[in-house]
C-alpha cells in the first residue's frame, strides 16, 4: 500500500491475477484516491481466453482465478477501470512474476516453483536513471503493455 500511496505520476500493475490487489479494500481505496488526484493507472492482466497451448502456463500462474474475460477477473478492480486516467489491457503472454510500480519504485513478486504467490519473494527496486534492474522490469511491463489489447 505504501508503494501505491507514494505515487505522484503513474502506477502500473502487471500480473496474471487481480487477486493480490483486489483482495485488499484499503489498496483499492488508495488506487482510487490516487487516480482521482491525477495519477495515471495502467493495469495489464492475462487474458483467460488464451489458446489451449497456453492453458497449462495460465493454470500454473493462478489455479484459483476465474475463467473468462480479464475484466471479470479484476473483481474489485472493476470500479477502478471506469475512472478517468485508468487503462486496462489484457495480454496473452506468460509472466513469471508480477510487477507493481509507482513512479521510480518497483516491486517484483517472483514466481517460485512450489510456493504460493503469498509466500514468494518480492524484490524492491528503485530506479537510478537509465539501466539497472528497475529499468529492466519497467521494460518488461512496457513490452507486455504494448502487446496487450483493451
Amino acid at each position: 500500500m505504501r508503494l501505491f500511496g507514494s505515487a505522484k505520476r503513474e502506477i502500473g500493475i502487471l500480473a496474471d491475477s487481480a487477486q493480490p490487489i483486489a483482495g485488499y479494500p484499503r489498496v483499492l481505496g488508495v488506487l482510487a484516491e490516487k487516480t482521482v488526484s491525477g495519477v495515471s493507472l495502467r493495469i495489464c492482466m492475462i487474458d483467460r481466453r488464451v489458446p489451449d497451448a497456453d492453458r497449462s502456463a495460465v493454470a500454473q500462474a493462478d489455479r484459483t482465478a476465474p475463467a473468462g474475460d480479464a475484466r471479470k477477473a479484476l473483481g474489485g478492480l472493476a470500479a477502478l477501470s471506469e475512472l478517468d486516467g485508468v487503462e486496462v489491457r489484457v495480454h496473452r503472454g506468460v509472466t513469471y512474476h508480477a510487477i507493481y510500480y509507482a513512479d521510480d519504485d518497483v516491486l517484483v513478486a517472483q514466481g517460485v516453483h512450489g510456493f504460493s504467490a503469498g509466500q514468494a519473494p518480492v524484490l524492491y527496486l528503485r530506479s537510478a536513471g537509465e539501466g539497472g534492474m528497475a529499468a529492466a522490469y519497467r521494460g518488461v511491463f512496457a513490452r507486455f503493455w504494448s502487446w496487450g489489447t483493451e
